[in-house]
């Protein structure tokens, strides 16, 4: 018996969309794409863009095995379509107070025995390795689109949604359209996008934020020293990151709960630089040849992400924070197969 194609719109333009077209594609569904508003754009691109476990094993909180197995699964599909803009390297996270970090690392080692990490950096005693992916996000786009090459793009604001009747509506600074199924992928945004279609829902909308974060870029031309492969030296809770794949130096980031603004706190960006330089044993480029990057996140309720369907044909992916490059691709895979998760 051959599927019904349904005319499907997915809101948003970050990993999560871009996972879920991929998804929605493959089962031969007419799909399209629309950003909620340019004023406010998607965080994926504006995200230092780091896939890592960080030490997060089974069996510890729901969160934690949620992770794991998001990755696993993120592995598996970069094992089975090899996309392109992910790249291998290591991420060493350094601390001086091994207590706070026992819970995520009960086994650590000592700076002292590293002889990469003593000629690199000074101050702090202890690190643990991880391995890590850094992603490009804008490669990684092109390869998505590249795979949904009859996916239509919109580029309206999208003022409300509801269900009607077996059918669900979106009201457009041009108009109003008519989907079989809407799919809400849109950060911050979908905390209003969202509002009032299910209680419980709601509720953990209610008690999700925004979360502001600005990190500095620079291009590896600007920089003296090279390094051979992609990196991440994550001093105590700020990053030095060197992606030689990108050709791009990163440090950062700053993080300002309950804020959707895209100001750059000259202040909190300044400790950031002076912070990670004074842990280098190499020299950084001035902070003025630096440019910043602002996105705006959705932090869940108790840091958990959620996708389910919220109203009838109406489903969401929201509040994936720092694990957006984890959850969406099993977020995608479980919404298009209806494993849901509340």
């Amino acid at each position: 018996m051959q599927k019904q194609t349904k005319n499907i719109l997915i809101i948003g333009d970050g990993i999560a969309a871009w996972c879920l077209m991929f998804e929605l594609n493959r089962l031969g569904h007419k799909i399209t794409q629309i950003s909620h508003d340019e004023s406010s754009p998607a965080c994926s691109p504006r995200s230092t863009s780091i896939n890592c476990l960080r030490g997060t094993t089974r069996g510890k909180s729901p969160l934690g095995d949620l992770i794991c197995e998001s990755y696993e699964y993120f592995e598996k599909f970069n094992l089975d379509f090899s996309p392109a803009g992910i790249y291998k390297g290591m991420e060493y996270q350094l601390f001086d107070n091994p207590e706070k970090w026992l819970r995520r690392y009960p086994e650590y080692f000592k700076v002292q025995d590293n002889d990469f990490l003593i000629e690199h950096t000074q101050k702090l005693a202890h690190y643990f390795p991880n391995h890590a992916y850094f992603i490009d996000p804008v490669e990684l786009k092109n390869w998505f689109l590249d795979q949904c090459p009859c996916v239509s793009i919109m580029n309206e604001r999208v003022i409300e949604l509801k269900p009607v009747d077996s059918k669900t509506i979106i009201s457009t600074s041009s108009g109003e359209y008519s989907f079989d199924q809407i799919y809400v992928c849109a950060g911050k945004d979908s905390l209003t996008l969202l509002e009032g279609l299910n209680s419980k829902v709601d509720y953990y909308l209610q008690h999700s934020k925004p979360v502001a974060g600005s990190y500095f870029e620079i291009s590896l031309d600007e920089v003296e020293h090279e390094f051979e492969n992609n990196l991440n030296l994550y001093f105590d809770k700020y990053s030095f990151i060197y992606r030689k794949d990108q050709n791009i130096l990163q440090i950062g980031s700053s993080s300002t709960n309950k804020s959707d603004s895209y100001e750059i706190d000259e202040n909190a960006m300044s400790i950031i630089y002076e912070h990670v330089k004074s842990h280098l044993k190499i020299d950084l480029p001035a902070r003025e040849k630096f440019k910043i990057i602002t996105g705006v996140r959705h932090k869940g309720f108790k840091r958990r992400p959620y996708w389910g369907e919220v109203a009838p044909n109406i489903f969401a992916v929201c509040g994936l924070y720092k694990n957006a490059y984890t959850f969406a691709f099993l977020a995608a895979n479980n919404l298009v197969a209806k494993k849901l998760v509340t």
